[in-house]
């Protein structure tokens, strides 16, 4: 089927050409028997650059309006007139098109709406963020670290708004990242040793369980800040977010208890006793239930997911040391890492079904479109245990595949994050492997792994995936969200295979004057070192900063210089004081030789966000 949609461009340049106001209803074009719908509508009814937006297009038959299912549309937005020819001619929409499907290096979009970055977190205090498609002239796949002020334990990510969080046990704090720009857009405080982390999707709030003093930081994403702080019990906190039912269950390990907390009113509703030492949690929307795993003691009780209400319970005989919905909801796979087993229990009753030896001990689940993906801690291999088994009368026969060279050792694993995930389509596993210092990639229906990532360095410990692309949400219907990168006038390139279709779309992006002064970055140098020597006596480090025109600025009051030696090892904090004319000073110590990293602990943003230097020895 052959069909142009010309008049899509026309349209959006009417209704986008001068005002970020967004009309109500979509965009509706026919072309040669296919209906296209599109919209691109902002959280707060404007497109205002720094603020969520969604993409929604609808393809359908125009005489039937029956849905097109299958497609694989591509899409790119950027600066409008960013990719031009010698001489000054804008090139086309097509010939963009071209260029961003290169993928080269030296040509990225704005935001690229396709496949899904591979995000890092490391022993040391850094994210590497992977593209495993695009490459530097096929040297490496880096395409950005992040720099924490200290080491992170657990994240998770609010898709909608495009913020990932990051807990620093370490500083008592919150990272939130810019998952668009992969910038910290801020550090938000909270109570003492948070650890483990959860957020909302359908609303604004997250969830941090602070170990050192028993509570529960709010933290309000809309607002960036931190909301309010829940007493709960003493202890390790294990979080269990509920959001259909507006409950958060959390676990207390050393009070042996859990608590349940009205996400809208903020309090907590009641306080269960717990038979033995809470080490999991899990939750199916099927059973409409949360599960908590009595660790040592080797127990499984089931719990209303709204009112807290005890049900079903179930002794494995060993203990307990992990807990996993599976994918339909309806049965439970329980970890015992001493014994080497895998329990798979019925959602309804705990009732146990299988009972699986493995060939290791198991300390992490991952699950793609078929399977299980059982990481284990004294073995390279990754066990594979068939979802379609589950239900089973007969015990499942179980597959594996190497990822890398040697066992991640328990003793290795330094976060709480899980250290293997599924990609977004569910057809593909990335395994993190600290023995070797790489990620494994593994296709479904393979018996070996696909390929490998070099991690640059960094002793790799867990691994995430963040979608980019144009999801299929219900038939017919491709929906992408993003956070609006800039204002002005941007442009929407869009690409489908069948119908064939390449346009690119204009839309305005209103200013946002909450986050000028945040843009402005300050331009940070290092001088030269009299003797960049280790040793036992301070050094006085001389920084300078510049504004966007090369002229001397000043850092905000209160700005420390953090520094450590690579990989992560030696961390110091130093005051930065002024000394006229954009030059700043500290007294810093360096003991050993090798690589450093420096990052100044300031509101403002700066180029580069960090800067290194090599102390040699005597």
């Amino acid at each position: 089927m052959k069909s142009s949609f010309l008049l899509l461009p026309a349209l959006l340049l009417n209704l986008f050409g001068t005002t970020a106001a967004l009309a109500s209803a979509p965009l509706v074009a026919e072309k040669e028997g296919v209906r296209l719908e599109l919209r691109i509508s902002g959280e707060t009814g404007r497109l205002m650059d720094g603020e969520a937006a969604t993409i929604e297009m609808r393809l359908s038959d125009a005489a039937s309006g029956q849905p097109l299912r299958g497609l694989r549309p591509a899409a790119w937005i950027d600066n409008r007139g960013v990719l031009a020819h010698p001489g000054g001619r804008e090139a086309s929409c097509r010939e963009r098109v071209g260029t961003y499907l290169k993928g080269n290096v030296g040509s990225r979009p704005l935001i690229d709406l396709n496949g899904h970055y591979l995000l890092v977190l490391n022993r040391d205090p850094t994210i590497s963020v992977i593209d495993p498609v695009v490459g530097i002239s096929g040297r490496t796949n880096l395409f950005t670290n992040i720099i924490l002020p200290q080491p992170g334990a657990d994240w998770t990510e609010h898709r909608h708004r495009r913020r990932l969080l990051v807990t620093l046990p370490r500083a008592n704090q919150v990272a939130l990242i810019d998952s668009e720009s992969f910038k910290i857009a801020a550090l938000l405080n909270t109570g003492r040793e948070p650890v483990r982390v959860v957020s909302q999707q359908a609303g604004p709030l997250a969830f941090t369980g602070n170990n050192g003093d028993a509570t529960v930081t709010v933290l309000d994403l809309a607002d960036g800040k931190p909301l309010t702080t829940i007493a709960v019990g003493k202890g390790h906190h294990e979080l269990q977010l509920v959001e259909s039912a507006n409950r958060l269950f959390v676990s207390n390990r050393i009070d042996q208890t859990l608590s349940v907390i009205d996400t809208t009113a903020l309090n907590v509703l009641r306080t269960l006793t717990l038979p033995g030492t809470p080490s999991a949690l899990a939750h199916s929307a099927i059973a409409e239930a949360v599960y908590a795993a009595a660790g040592r003691e080797g127990r499984v009780l089931a719990f209303n997911a709204r009112n807290g209400e005890a049900g079903a319970q179930a002794t494995l005989g060993s203990a307990v040391d992990g807990l996993y919905a599976a994918p339909d909801g309806r049965t439970l796979l329980a970890l015992s890492t001493d014994s080497q087993q895998l329990f798979v229990l019925d959602a309804a009753d705990l009732a146990i079904r299988h009972r699986i030896a493995l060939p290791g001990a198991p300390f992490q689940i991952a699950f793609t479109r078929e399977y299980a993906h059982v990481r284990l801690y004294d073995s390279e291999r990754v066990t594979l245990l068939p979802l379609s088994a589950l239900n089973a009368a007969a015990s499942p026969v179980l597959g594996g595949y190497t990822a890398g060279t040697g066992a991640p050792r328990r003793e290795s694993v330094a976060v709480m994050a899980a250290s293997i995930a599924g990609t977004p389509d569910g057809m593909a596993a990335v395994v993190v492997n600290p023995a070797d210092g790489q990620l494994h990639y593994y296709m479904e229906g393979m018996n070996a792994t696909a390929g490998s990532f070099r991690n640059y360095g960094h002793p790799p410990q867990a691994v995430r995936v963040t979608d980019r692309a144009l999801n299929e949400r219900i038939p017919g219907t491709y929906v992408a969200q993003l956070r609006l990168p800039a204002s002005g006038t941007l442009s929407l390139a869009l690409r489908l295979e069948q119908p064939r279709l390449a346009e690119c779309f204009d839309f305005e992006v209103g200013g946002n004057a909450s986050l000028e002064s945040q843009k402005t970055k300050l331009q940070v140098s290092l001088e030269p070192l009299a003797k960049a020597l280790a040793g036992e006596r301070p050094q006085t480090l001389r920084i300078r900063i510049a504004g966007g025109d090369g002229k001397a600025a000043s850092l905000p009051a209160g700005a420390q210089l953090r520094y450590y030696r690579a990989p992560g090892t030696d961390r110091r904090a130093a005051p930065l004081r002024s000394a006229g004319d954009g030059l700043y000073e500290a007294e810093v110590l360096f003991t050993q030789p090798g690589a450093y990293y420096l990052q100044i602990d300031t509101a403002a943003v700066l180029s580069p966000p960090f800067l290194s230097l090599h102390i040699r020895g005597d």
